[in-house]
């Protein structure tokens, strides 16, 4: 996954995946994971505030933050910008 300068950017990075049935998707999976997910001509990043992505009428399965979801319809997600609150040792960058 691409690097962002910092965590606290006030963006929210959004993948759109090209991927029909598991292999497809195991392969998208192994551009994360090997990080040429930005090279590649099936996903599609966007840095954004806020997004809304309209579904399919049947369910579709995404991820927010890695966990795995399923909904059809309208997924709305806005970033919040100073709304966590992070506790680090002080030898930490964050």
């Amino acid at each position: 996954i691409p690097a962002r300068a910092s965590l606290d950017e006030g963006a929210l990075a959004v993948y759109f995946l090209e991927a029909e049935g598991g292999a497809s998707f195991t392969a998208r999976l192994m551009e994360f994971l090997t990080g040429g997910v930005d090279q590649s001509p099936r996903v599609e990043i966007a840095d954004c505030k806020r997004c809304a992505v309209s579904l399919r009428d049947e369910p579709v399965i995404y991820a927010i933050d890695g966990e795995p979801q399923e909904s059809a319809g309208e997924v709305v997600m806005e970033i919040l910008p100073g709304a966590l609150k992070v506790l680090a040792p002080a030898f930490s960058d964050y």
